[in-house]
């Protein structure tokens, strides 16, 4: 991936959050965000970049239960008012420490079924995704404002449309609906993701990507997989998978749509794929043998990993990371952000 004057490797983890849902902007719950924890937050990002980690995956407005003003029709009116206030810190911290932020806009739980806890909503947000007046309010009101202030902010490396949207797509080929999920349609997700990636390259500098739930589904992100289901492209900059051990051993061949694909990138080569842009390995779990793990996804042409996680569910092997990257400074060690 290039950066700066370099291409990289880029190496980094999921944050993915101190506290999900809450990092940006306050609620009924109240106000808990990146600006109140910032000696804690700012010293995991400089510990990061310790360990040789370059770029933090960081979860913005998950299920929704922060951070957006909604009317009483369930339209986005704008950004909660401490939002820029936890922004700004989590860029300077992430700039201090020498990280590069990927900022998560928002989590597949946007779509589950609604709950409402302490008169706080958490999911119950799949409107905002299909109904196009108030996906239209969404971007306007919510997403460009954000790019906006964050234009030229060296330090967001790329924004990410969604994380796993898959699990909330019903006409996904070979889909994979969550059962608490009020699924949409990939129509209604395409629509919503296109008009993102556009207002992040029309305001901003930064990459765009999309966290895909797995190299099964590679291809559905692509131009060609739009030109063909007549959608609109999605301008994404790279591609980005997720990986676990469930995947092992799993595969399709000769899929009518989706083509052959081992769902493990330590088995599927990269290049195999066809695609038209880098792809990186945005989840994985990596407790262990970090080198060997690494030395086989650069083997195989993948542009990044991004081990799962900081401060959520799995242990990052930090020692064996930071002795391969020693190693390897030309091939993962970022410019200064």
């Amino acid at each position: 991936m290039p950066v700066g004057d370099g291409d990289f490797f880029l190496l980094g983890a999921n944050y993915p959050w101190k506290s999900y849902g809450g990092d940006f902007g306050g609620n009924a719950w109240g106000t808990y965000g990146v600006h109140t924890k910032a000696p804690e937050i700012g010293g995991e990002l400089a510990a990061l970049r310790g360990d040789e980690m370059y770029v933090a995956r960081w979860f913005v407005f998950t299920d929704g239960r922060a951070g957006i003003n909604f009317d009483g029709q369930g339209y986005p009116t704008g950004l909660e008012d401490h939002v820029f206030k936890d922004m700004d810190e989590a860029v300077a911290l992430a700039q201090g420490a020498g990280v590069y932020l990927i900022p998560v806009l928002l989590d597949f739980h946007w779509a589950f079924w609604a709950k409402s806890e302490g008169g706080v909503q958490m999911g119950g947000r799949r409107d905002t995704l299909s109904d196009p007046a108030k996906r239209a309010a969404l971007v306007e009101a919510v997403v460009a404002p954000l790019l906006d202030r964050y234009a030229d902010t060296p330090a967001i490396l790329a924004w990410e449309i969604m994380n796993e949207p898959e699990w909330v797509i019903s006409d996904l080929p070979e889909p994979s609906v969550n059962g608490e999920a009020d699924a949409l349609s990939l129509a209604d997700f395409y629509a919503f993701s296109a008009a993102v990636a556009d207002e992040v390259h029309a305001r901003t500098s930064a990459y765009v990507t999309l966290g895909s739930a797995s190299l099964k589904w590679h291809k559905v992100w692509t131009p060609e997989f739009a030109a063909t289901h007549q959608l609109p492209v999605i301008a994404l900059d790279f591609y980005q998978a997720h990986y676990y051990p469930w995947m092992d051993g799993q595969s399709l061949q000769d899929h009518p749509e989706l083509g052959t694909v081992a769902f493990s990138p330590l088995v599927q080569d990269a290049g195999a794929l066809g695609l038209d842009r880098p792809l990186v390995v945005g989840e994985l779990a990596m407790s262990s043998d970090a080198g060997a793990t690494l030395d086989t996804l650069v083997a195989k042409g993948y542009a990044g990993a991004w081990p799962w996680s900081v401060n959520a569910d799995f242990s990052i092997d930090r020692g064996g990371v930071r002795a391969w990257a020693w190693a390897r400074p030309e091939l993962v060690k970022l410019p200064a952000p």
